[in-house]
Order: C-alpha cells, then sequence, then structure tokens
C-alpha cells in the first residue's frame, strides 16, 4: 500500500544485510504454511518484518503508538519482539543483530531506535500490541 508513495524498492534492504530475503510473488509466498502473510507480497529483497499483530488495523486503533513494533530487522517479512508470540513462526528468533548486537525497531509513531538483543528478547521498552507488558 505504501510503495506508490515510496518509488524505490531499494528502502526495503539495510545496506548493511549481506543476504537479504526474496520474497517469491503468488498469492501465498509461504506456499500456504503461514496464516496472515499478505498474498501482496511480491519479489523484493527484504531486510525487515512486520508486525503481525497489527496488520489490517487502522493507526487510530492503536493507544501506545511510541511502543507498539511496526518493523523490525528481520530474516523474514514478518516479526515479533518479547518472549511471548502469537504466530509460532513470527517469534523473536527470526531477528537478524546487523548492528553491535542489536537491531533497529520502528515503532507506529514513525520514530526508529536501536536495542540490543537481549532486550528485543526480553520485549523491554517495545510491544506487539497495546496489552504487552513493554
Amino acid at each position: 500500500m505504501a510503495y506508490p508513495y515510496i518509488k524505490n524498492t531499494g528502502v526495503f534492504r539495510c545496506p548493511s544485510d549481506a543476504a537479504p530475503l526474496l520474497i517469491q510473488p503468488g498469492a501465498n509466498p509461504c506456499g500456504g504454511s503461514y496464516k496472515g502473510v499478505p498474498a501482496s507480497a511480491v519479489a523484493h529483497q527484504l531486510s525487515y518484518g512486520f508486525n503481525l499483530q497489527q496488520q489490517n488495523k487502522a493507526l487510530t486503533q492503536i493507544q501506545d503508538v511510541s511502543s507498539v513494533m511496526m518493523l523490525v530487522e528481520a530474516r523474514y517479512p514478518w516479526g515479533e519482539v518479547g518472549p511471548a508470540s502469537k504466530y509460532s513462526y513470527a517469534n523473536s528468533s527470526t531477528m537478524r543483530n546487523r548492528h553491535s548486537d542489536g537491531s533497529n525497531i520502528a515503532f507506529m509513531d514513525g520514530h526508529v531506535k536501536w536495542f540490543k538483543s537481549d532486550a528485543i528478547l526480553a520485549g523491554k521498552g517495545m510491544k506487539n500490541i497495546d496489552s504487552d507488558a513493554g
């Protein structure tokens, strides 16, 4: 949905990512294995995973926009933070530690912050949904 405004697929790839993921086009790029993966995924090199627990939600439905994660550096096009994951395939083991044993996280309010890996695994300072401890 955002691509008409971005117009450059380069923003989907971190310059520090030596081996970005290539998503294949199709109705379900995961071959039906993972529910909730958007059918609109197309072939691009990606370095970031979106928060599956926030898909199809309006920004006005999120109370704590400065703490709810939107994107995390990941090896798949989805990711979650913290110890509990709603989707087993989107847990924090998918994250990439490209930057000094940590990753950048973009939040729903648009700001980005770097976190150490152990903070991401513990969910300290970030949430997947409003009700997470953060």
